[in-house]
């Protein structure tokens, strides 16, 4: 079509908050975009182009939830093996860590210890993106818990003793897996 696109990752400029910018969905506990979709399931890609383009308005309601929800939940820091998620209830201004880039208010992992455990294990773990409760399919369902979680904010906590109770985010074992 004649316009300049240019594939760009990290580098050029942080794509969660661009995501969120875009209105795609909001920061996770675990640092993680988390859209109404596709829950933490995402992997993130940029094109600059000079294409004129109308964008999209963030989804305000559904941030909220988010933030709401990960103050109550706390999964993804649970099931961190390097213990790289916070605990703390509230978000912060400033990363504790070399890697963190300070200015905005979220909570801040320790990509450090998160990528140190990498190395060990050889690989990644994603037990944060396992663990967390809006890891699921989109189906009714789904849906029904989004739409409590956005209107009715006080049942938060009894959602994710219900996602704990149902066994969502266990870690299953390999060896029942591979009989299958």
């Amino acid at each position: 079509m004649g316009y300049l696109a240019i594939p760009c990752g990290n580098n050029v400029a942080l794509s969660v908050p661009l995501a969120i910018d875009a209105g795609l969905g909001q920061y996770g506990r675990h640092g993680l975009l988390i859209t109404k979709q596709f829950g933490p399931r995402v992997r993130i890609a940029k094109i600059l182009t000079d294409m004129p383009l109308i964008p999209d308005k963030p989804n305000f309601d559904f941030c909220r939830a988010v933030v709401r929800f990960c103050e109550a939940c706390k999964k993804c820091a649970e099931h961190c093996p390097s213990q790289s998620i916070s605990y703390d209830r509230g978000r912060t201004w400033q990363g504790e860590t070399k890697s963190n880039n300070p200015g905005i208010r979220k909570w801040y992992i320790n990509p450090e210890t998160c990528y140190g455990f990498w190395v060990e294990n050889g690989s990644d773990c994603s037990n944060c993106i396992r663990s967390c409760p809006y890891n699921k399919p989109n189906n009714i369902l789904h849906k029904i818990v989004l739409w409590m979680v956005q209107h009715m904010p006080w049942l938060n906590r009894l959602i994710v003793k219900m996602d704990e109770l149902a066994g969502f985010g266990r870690q299953v074992d390999p060896r029942t897996i591979w009989k299958k």
